[in-house]
């Protein structure tokens, strides 16, 4: 919590604008942890709303009361034009996927520091607009892939790069889960993940293991999905998806696999890698927050299990990198151009499930 409270110490000597988009539930999360960093008189919250629901939503759980606005204490728009007019110093995009980017564009125009939740689109064709603006302007940008801050990931990241076990052999990551349990206070054919128009669906809405997969492997050179809505869920978007690529990363001069399974149509929710390498085979449980390399002879060399790991540990990591990163004008760990390429990955699966065939990525 070291960096948490140097954060919230230096911004206590300014005001900082702060406009956030989007005000459902991982909206309301960053406004939380970005408050909790902050602290409440530090800084000016403004919000970009449309619709008059007046729930906090925290933990899961939604609460009405009478005035979301004042209960954070923040002043709400609902006309775009005033919200540029206020000149923010930093932005958070939580809005439907299909509308990150051009909600982004008009924002870094004027300058505007970006923090896009994932994914960073639906689509490539203002991507290019947004990019030159974030250029000409030096803003700091962040997509929000807050798996990236997991002691796990951040462990296997490393042993991939130490590569003291040799090359990566193949890999297999599985996420599954049920998508009316995401939100239990909403019905969930009106929220964003089942609906196609707002940018839903499994491959966009569990991007976090295209990333993690970018993350370790680089981006692959190519795709070859199947699947789309086969489930019961009343939803018009893609469901379920099983994906092979072929991946040939920097950390490895040999083509190898890696398989990715997605799904919103099972009710036992799990998250799961595994990595085969030439000395070891690598396996964890992202959901239960545990690590296991063992070597061919079944030799356990590490086993680690993080208890004390809440959830929002990893998204508060993520606000504090980011606002440091603000602060120190630096680059993040995950700025726009790296959120591109879990993009152009998602993309490209939805090209193969239409097309069947493997398709470049």
């Amino acid at each position: 919590m070291n960096l948490y409270r140097e954060i919230k110490k230096t911004n206590e000597q300014r005001k900082m604008r702060a406009l956030f988009i989007g005000l459902g539930s991982i909206g309301q999360r960053h406004l939380q942890n970005f408050q909790r960093l902050m602290g409440e008189n530090s800084c000016e919250v403004i919000a970009y709303r449309h619709g008059d629901l007046q729930n906090i939503i925290e933990n899961g759980e939604a609460i009405h009361c009478g005035n979301i606005a004042a209960h954070y204490g923040f002043k709400a728009f609902n006309n775009f034009k005033d919200v540029i007019v206020q000149t923010p110093d930093i932005s958070f995009i939580c809005n439907p996927n299909r509308l990150h980017i051009e909600t982004a564009i008009p924002l870094a125009e004027i300058g505007s520091d970006l923090f896009i939740e994932k994914p960073l689109g639906t689509g490539l064709d203002l991507l290019d607009e947004l990019e030159k603006n974030i250029s000409l302007k030096k803003l700091t940008t962040m997509v929000g892939f807050q798996s990236r801050f997991h002691p796990c990931i951040r462990k296997v990241k490393k042993i991939l790069q130490e590569k003291k076990f040799g090359n990566v052999i193949s890999a297999q990551f599985n996420w599954s889960n049920y998508l009316p349990y995401f939100h239990p206070y909403e019905d969930y054919r009106k929220g964003y993940a089942a609906r196609e128009d707002l940018g839903g669906g499994v491959t966009f809405t569990y991007c976090h293991e295209l990333d993690i997969i970018q993350h370790f492997f680089d981006i692959p050179e190519s795709v070859y999905a199947v699947g789309g809505h086969l489930s019961k869920l009343e939803m018009d978007a893609d469901d379920t998806i099983i994906a092979l690529f072929k991946c040939k990363g920097k950390l490895s001069s040999m083509v190898f696999p890696v398989s990715l399974h997605l799904s919103l149509g099972q009710g036992q929710e799990e998250r799961k890698f595994t990595i085969l390498m030439d000395d070891v085979y690598i396996e964890c449980d992202i959901k239960r927050n545990r690590l296991k390399i063992q070597d061919h002879e079944k030799n356990t060399l590490k086993e680690k299990e993080y208890n004390n790991l809440e959830r929002n540990d990893l998204f508060l990591k993520e606000m504090a990198h980011f606002l440091d990163c603000v602060k120190k004008r630096n680059e993040t760990f995950v700025p726009v151009s790296e959120g591109k390429k879990s993009l152009l990955m998602s993309l490209a699966i939805h090209k193969s499930l239409k097309t069947g065939h493997v398709e470049p990525i």
